[in-house]
């Protein structure tokens, strides 16, 4: 059995895979937010959500957060007004 190690590529890539799967940025940048330290984010926005880099992520949470992304649905989430 072969280790996988996991890098901010690695991330990025699963990320890439989930958006041509047809998930949203926008439901992609709320996932990420969901794992980033309260109180991180950058100018760059997406609608009204944060665009924050997945390398902000600790490191002791990226395979929850790659379970969670495995888990977000192909079909983009509808915004409620």
């Amino acid at each position: 059995m072969s280790e996988v190690v996991l890098t901010p590529e690695l991330l990025r890539s699963a990320i890439r895979e989930k958006l041509r799967a047809g998930a949203s940025g926008r439901d992609i940048s709320v996932l990420i937010n969901e794992y980033v330290p309260h109180g991180i984010n950058t100018e760059r926005m997406d609608g009204e959500v944060y665009r924050v880099p997945v390398e902000l992520i600790p490191l002791d949470r990226w395979m929850d957060f790659l379970d969670a992304l495995n888990q977000l649905p192909a079909v983009a989430t509808p915004v409620s007004d």
